[in-house]
């Protein structure tokens, strides 16, 4: 697993320089996030570099018991599942709206993957969604799809 860790460090590495380097042919104001992302990720992909070093044989070790092994018929449907409700998501998204539906998504994602506390499935999804609003549409002035609440609000 080490080489394997290396080689997507590398590609990670050159990809962010590219992106870095496009990043530079923006406005100066235009240019800070993707250049942000970019040092981002090359620091993180030295990060696995690094821990791949020191830790070669780290997948190995970690011991799974037989009730965290979930089989291969139900990764199977759990990876259909993800993907059928984000492709319903993304089609749904402009009628519906982002505040409606991306509640709905996070919780029903989450409870795909087994979480089944109801309280705090509910807590995350609309803190999650309130967070995402909050950043894009106020901070950053990134508009979000409203769906049928356009005219209403």
């Amino acid at each position: 697993m080490a080489i394997v860790n290396h080689i997507f460090s590398a590609v990670m590495i050159v990809l962010a320089l590219c992106f870095y380097l496009l990043g530079n042919t923006l406005s100066d104001d235009a240019a800070k996030w993707p250049q942000f992302f970019s040092i981002l990720l090359i620091i993180l992909s030295i990060g696995l570099i690094i821990d791949t070093i020191i830790k070669p044989n780290r997948e190995s070790e970690t011991s799974i018991t037989e009730k965290q092994k979930i089989d291969q018929k139900d990764k199977n449907h759990n990876l259909t599942y993800t993907g059928i409700l984000t492709i319903l998501y993304l089609l749904l998204m402009n009628f519906i709206g982002f505040l409606i539906l991306t509640p709905i998504y996070i919780f029903g994602l989450l409870w795909l993957l087994t979480y089944r506390e109801v309280k705090k499935l509910i807590f995350l999804s609309i803190g999650t969604t309130i967070g995402i609003t909050a950043l894009f549409q106020y901070l950053l002035g990134v508009p979000i799809p409203q769906g049928f609440l356009e005219n209403l609000l």
